[in-house]
C-alpha cells in the first residue's frame, strides 16, 4: 500500500545567491560595503547580469556606490545567478568530503532504504504533478519556452523524512526531468519572486493512475 503524502510545490524566478564571506573579504571585512554591493546586484535585471557575466568570462567590474572602490565580481565565488547553482556547487564540496572521508576509511551516516518501486512510483508522482504545474504557470504568466524556474518541495506530512530522503536518493533523476535541481523549500531566499505555488494534500497512487488510466507499479 502506497502512503498518502501531502506538500507545497513553489515555483520562482531566478533569484541571486551569494557568498557573504567571500564578498566580505574583498572589501577587507567592510560588512557595510558587502551589503551595499549585494544591494546593488539584487537591483540590476537578473538577465542582464547573466549576459555580463557570460561576456566576462564569469567575471564582473563592479562599483556599487561612488563611496566604494571598484571590486571584481566572481561568478560561482561570490554570487550565484540561482540557488539550484548554489546548491549544485555546495552538492560537489559535499560529494568531495564524502570521498576524502571514504579513502580514510571513516564510516558515514546510515542510509537510508525502500523498495526500489516505492521510491520510483513517489519520484513519478511527485515529478507528474511539477511539469504539470510548470506547464500550467508557463501559460499563466505568459513565460517564454527559454525562462527558467525554479522549483521549491516542502513536505507537509508528520514524518518528513521518507518524502524528502527518497527525493533526495533520486535526485539526478529529478534534475534531469525538470531542467534543475528540485530544490527545499527552506533554502528559497526572501527577494526571491514567487510565481506560482500549490499545496497536494493526501497524495497516493491514484495520482498516476488517473493520469495514465491505469497504476504503474503495484506496491
Amino acid at each position: 500500500m502506497f502512503p498518502q503524502m501531502s506538500f507545497t510545490i513553489t515555483s520562482a524566478r531566478p533569484a541571486l545567491m551569494f557568498n557573504s564571506e567571500a564578498i566580505i573579504s574583498v572589501f577587507a571585512g567592510d560588512k557595510k560595503f558587502a551589503h551595499n554591493l549585494q544591494t546593488y546586484l539584487l537591483s540590476k535585471d537578473h538577465l542582464n547580469l547573466k549576459s555580463e557575466f557570460l561576456e566576462g568570462n564569469g567575471k564582473i567590474k563592479v562599483v556599487s556606490t561612488e563611496q566604494q572602490p571598484a571590486v571584481e565580481v566572481v561568478l560561482r565565488v561570490h554570487v550565484f545567478l540561482t540557488v539550484g547553482d548554489q546548491y549544485l556547487s555546495r552538492k560537489r564540496l559535499y560529494n568531495l568530503v564524502r570521498k576524502i572521508r571514504k579513502k580514510r576509511n571513516i564510516q558515514p551516516m546510515a542510509e537510508f532504504y525502500l523498495p526500489i518501486a516505492l521510491c520510483i512510483l513517489l519520484v513519478l508522482i511527485v515529478l507528474l504533478l511539477i511539469v504539470s504545474r510548470i506547464q500550467k504557470l508557463r501559460k499563466e504568466v505568459a513565460l517564454e519556452p527559454t525562462d527558467m524556474v525554479e522549483v521549491y518541495f516542502e513536505s507537509l506530512d508528520n514524518d518528513k523524512s521518507i518524502c524528502e530522503r527518497v527525493l533526495h536518493s533520486q535526485e539526478l533523476y529529478i534534475r534531469n526531468a525538470i531542467g534543475s535541481p528540485l530544490l527545499s523549500y527552506s533554502t528559497m531566499p526572501p527577494h526571491a519572486v514567487v510565481i506560482g505555488e500549490e499545496s497536494f494534500q493526501d497524495v497516493s497512487s491514484n495520482v498516476i493512475y488517473n493520469h495514465f488510466g491505469k497504476t504503474c507499479i503495484d506496491v
